[in-house]
């Protein structure tokens, strides 16, 4: 049990995330592929279910085992979407990996070595963030995007980070006060979505 909890500011900070995660689900993915539509939908959804349940158990809800592998959900399920819409070459390729990835978590999520659970968490978000960062980056360098979907990119690092801060926490290792990290994690989420919703939009 954490003895932070998540004050008001932060239960809307929440709410905001979800509202606009929300949004983007019913109306910001029309003018996408079905597949790539698919892959951003679950990745917002699952974005929408840890809002609500962080808004309804509090920072608990992240100790559980099952929320930290379903959380490796999005950042996998946004790099999904990127490489099927612009590297579709290395689409299955990539799926291949994802699905490994999410394998290799469950089994080290619920073994006894923290070491691997943290490896894990550390390899697929890393380079799932590292992914979401680098392609926009690229893209608009080239001129095959435009420059906010630069946006997307930023969301990606702060994924990645994120992903890894809470890794580290969780194992207890993490230099960087418990705290802090559970204080940031409702205005990362939060940004984390309006950056990717604005970046997908325009």
């Amino acid at each position: 049990m954490t003895l932070v909890k998540p004050g008001i500011i932060d239960r809307m900070v929440l709410l905001l995330t979800g509202v606009i995660a929300s949004f983007q689900v019913v109306s910001g993915l029309n003018h996408l592929s079905d597949l790539t539509a698919l892959y951003y939908t679950i990745a917002f959804g699952i974005l929408i279910i840890a809002c609500i349940l962080l808004v309804l158990f509090g920072y608990d809800i992240l100790e559980n085992k099952a929320v930290v592998v379903i959380s490796s959900f999005i950042p996998l399920f946004i790099s999904l979407g990127l490489v099927n819409s612009y590297l579709p070459d290395y689409h299955y390729l990539y799926l291949i990996f994802s699905v490994c990835g999410l394998i290799f978590i469950i089994i080290t999520r619920f073994s006894k070595q923290k070491l691997f659970s943290i490896l894990s968490i550390v390899l697929v978000h890393g380079i799932a963030g590292l992914l979401i960062f680098i392609l926009p980056l690229v893209l608009s360098l080239k001129g095959v995007v435009k420059p906010a979907f630069l946006l997307i990119g930023l969301g990606g690092g702060l994924i990645g980070l994120g992903g890894i801060a809470l890794a580290f926490l969780r194992s207890g290792s993490s230099r960087i006060s418990k705290k802090v990290i559970l204080k940031l994690t409702p205005f990362m989420f939060f940004s984390v979505t309006l950056l990717i919703s604005i970046g997908l939009s325009i």
